[in-house]
């Protein structure tokens, strides 16, 4: 059976480019050929985000429909928040099909599930933080095949690149606990306008959900994030040790078992 290798790209993302795209590609007859490339398309332009999570999750589902068995997975971003709400319902259903996957900027990242490290090549120490999905959201019982790839205030990052993505290394802090509220804010109820956000900060102020500081905070944060400023960090991800682990894995899926003794 052919091994397939999904990608996912991110809010507003190209599903030929960015990081997820150049991991699937590397895989496909474009690179290695060890797996057929497939993107999932999906409406990553749609406000509130969660739309576009629950377009991705469905089309991603008629995909797998239609290239069965043993998988691959590359996502970045917001098609890292479809592909761990998948691959998780997957595992609890007790299919186990995904044999690999790799999560550049995953807004679910578990605090302390980060690649590469231990004793893998180029390992680094823990970024710091967590994703901005929350305890809710974020998978700490991610497999050890599932690699999460963050740029986090722990320097140097796997691939040297500076500065701090938000979305996957938020503050464990007041700040950050603001910041996730308000991302939850934007995943199910944001529609774009500055001015809503706002709005939702001063009714956090009002109702003590959190401190003045906070939210304050959080809200420069999130606009200095989605006018682009402070995007870099979340965009700029090396995709090259997650080619290398995920081209190791289809090699090992190749080869025939061994005969027994």
């Amino acid at each position: 059976m052919t091994l397939t290798v999904f990608s996912i790209n991110g809010y507003q993302g190209d599903m030929w480019s960015g990081p997820q795209a150049d991991v699937a590609r590397y895989l496909s007859n474009q690179g290695l050929n060890l797996a057929y490339w497939q993107p999932v398309g999906y409406n990553c332009t749609a406000f509130p985000l969660s739309v576009g999570v629950e377009s991705g999750k469905t089309e991603f589902q008629r995909l797998r429909q239609q290239h069965p068995g043993p998988y691959l997975l590359s996502s970045w971003s917001e098609g890292s928040i479809i592909s761990t709400e998948a691959v998780r319902a997957e595992l609890a259903a007790g299919i186990s099909d995904c044999k690999a996957a790799v999560a550049f900027g995953n807004p679910y990242r578990a605090a302390g599930h980060w690649n590469p490290s231990g004793t893998a090549p180029g390992a680094v120490g823990d970024p710091s933080g967590a994703g901005i999905g929350g305890p809710d959201n974020n998978w700490t019982a991610s497999p050890d095949w599932w690699h999460n790839y963050a740029h986090g205030p722990n320097q140097p990052s796997y691939d040297g690149n500076p500065g701090v993505d938000i979305y996957t290394c938020c503050p464990t802090d007041q700040t950050g606990e603001a910041m996730r509220i308000v991302f939850d804010f934007v995943l199910t109820q944001w529609h774009g306008a500055i001015a809503d956000l706002w709005t939702f900060g001063q009714a956090l102020i009002t109702n003590g959900t959190c401190e003045v500081l906070a939210v304050t905070n959080a809200i420069y944060m999130a606009i200095a994030f989605y006018g682009s400023n402070q995007q870099r960090p979340h965009q700029d991800y090396s995709p090259n040790p997650a080619m290398n682990y995920l081209a190791g894995v289809a090699r090992g899926l190749a080869q025939p078992p061994k005969a027994p003794d």
